[in-house]
């Protein structure tokens, strides 16, 4: 197997933690295992499982990160001779396909940018405004319980109502209500966010991110792309805006927000569909860059026009809000 396929099913690897209780620990030890196939180093291993578990709902300690590590490498057991577990299998995760960058090269080259998602936006939203509390208003009646929060770590869940003026200061909301304001985890902890108390799905948002490597310096399968588009004046956030105008023709986009830094949020109506009737589109979608794991319902996304980490702002840069009709 040639170290680029590797490399990708590593990557692959990572992307598809599953939510505490569903066998973050084994998921651990095989993104380790990928890891070590892929070449990287310990190091390198470490900052990657660690970063791509952030959003598992537990803690995930660097004991237990380095337990895993220091497993993989005396070892040196493949992925694919790991004993399969029943209860993990049995969720029903879906195979997501691999980038298709011939694809996502066409529509980039093909598509419009980020100044032309802006400019036919239904309606304008003005630099000097916050318009959290219009936009959350449109998407969602005042009695509904959003699950929102300062980090992936520090959330509630209460009525847009009780939550007031000050949403624009948040980075993270759920974007489907919560049919209470908490449910049961699957370690039976009590909790504002999880997928014993998320209602039905009312928005699936699509994350477009591509990036030019890690946090270690190590250069992503992407960076070829964004090397081709940057020679045509293209950046990471035009792509990302291709991409979702793209997707528009498949499905009704009522927003798209700004992470604050590279990647974009596509917001798209879907109450009363199915989840096997939404599955092509987002399988279509991870197959043009969207990450998978704003599939598992009660994924955090970015706050319209909220706040991030570092203070950038999360801007509104596309509304229509004619299809929530």
């Amino acid at each position: 197997m040639s170290s680029s396929v590797k490399h990708q099913r590593a990557m692959d690897y990572l992307s598809r933690c599953p939510l505490a209780g569903a066998g973050v620990h084994r998921w651990i030890y095989g993104a380790a295992c990928s890891l070590r196939e892929a070449g990287f180093t310990p190091v390198e291993a470490h900052g990657m499982i660690a970063g791509s578990s952030q959003s598992c709902g537990r803690d995930v300690s660097d004991r237990e990160i380095f337990d895993a590590i220091n497993s993989a490498w005396a070892c040196g057991v493949s992925t694919n001779s790991l004993p399969r577990n029943k209860s993990a299998r049995s969720t029903g995760k879906p195979k997501w396909p691999v980038r298709n960058y011939s694809a996502i090269h066409k529509i980039a080259v093909a598509g419009s940018n980020l100044d032309g998602l802006r400019q036919i936006s239904p309606e304008k939203v003005a630099d000097e405004v916050r318009v959290t509390d219009t936009v959350l208003g449109a998407l969602y009646r005042g009695n509904s319980l959003m699950c929102c929060g300062h980090t992936i770590r520090h959330f509630q869940t209460k009525s847009l109502q009780d939550w007031g003026q000050d949403l624009h200061d948040l980075q993270f909301i759920v974007p489907s209500p919560m049919k209470a304001t908490t449910g049961l985890t699957k370690l039976g902890r009590s909790s504002a966010r999880s997928l014993d108390n998320i209602g039905p799905r009312e928005f699936l948002v699509i994350e477009c991110d591509f990036c030019w490597g890690d946090q270690n310096g190590k250069d992503s399968a992407d960076r070829p792309l964004l090397e081709s588009l940057r020679e045509k004046g293209l950046s990471i956030a035009d792509l990302c805006a291709s991409i979702l105008l793209k997707l528009a023709e498949n499905a009704p986009l009522a927003l798209v927000v700004s992470s604050g830094g590279k990647s974009l949020h596509g917001w798209f109506p879907c109450k009363g569909f199915s989840d096997a009737q939404l599955l092509p589109f987002m399988k279509f979608a991870v197959s043009l860059g969207a990450d998978p794991a704003t599939w598992v319902p009660c994924q955090m996304v970015r706050m319209p026009d909220g706040t991030r980490d570092n203070g950038a702002r999360q801007q509104v840069l596309y509304f229509n809000r004619e299809v929530l009709a």
